[in-house]
């Protein structure tokens, strides 16, 4: 009885685990990526004396359901190791969004997953990743998401203080 209760046991685990897999490894492909081209301009960038970059992929106009990467390129401007703190926000709404107030759809950000920080040596770079996944049910429009790259943990809007740098991510969602 108690070999049965086992099995069982093991059965339900199995399973489980084999659906949580098959859902990471649905999350984890990303169908539009930047190409080496996009991740040499940002590196160019950060040599040319930019805080920041940001490669993306080629794709501006996505369907629902659309999978992409994004990548932050992050140059440490210290002579100090430096831990920085990320902070995404919907910014603005055009196309058939244009008018409505932002404050609506500012859950729209839950559809990047980013790290909440990153550390940098001193004078060092980081390449920061930014998945996306679009809703199947995302209203249709443009919009325009704003990163802020921080050095203290509680900013929350272009002007507040402690950023250190931010970049856009635009997209029309067709």
């Amino acid at each position: 009885m108690v070999k049965a209760a086992v099995a069982i046991a093991v059965v339900i685990i199995a399973a489980i685990a084999a659906a949580l897999y098959l859902q990471a490894g649905a999350q984890v492909q990303l169908n539009n990526q930047p190409d080496a081209y996009r991740y040499q301009v940002a590196e160019n960038s950060l040599d040319a004396g930019q805080r920041s970059d940001m490669a993306a992929p080629e794709k501006v106009r996505w369907q629902r359901g659309d999978t992409g990467l994004f990548k932050l390129a992050l140059r440490n401007g210290y002579e100090q190791e430096k831990q920085y703190f990320l902070n995404m926000y919907l910014e603005k709404l055009d196309g058939e969004l244009a008018g409505r107030p932002v404050q609506p759809l500012a859950g729209t950000v839950s559809w990047f997953a980013y790290p909440a920080s990153v550390n940098t040596g001193p004078g060092g770079r980081a390449l920061v990743s930014i998945s996306m996944k679009v809703p199947q049910d995302a209203p249709f429009g443009a919009y325009v998401f704003r990163i802020l790259v921080c050095e203290t943990q509680d900013c929350s809007g272009y002007d507040s203080p402690g950023v250190y740098t931010s970049e856009i991510i635009s997209m029309m969602v067709e």
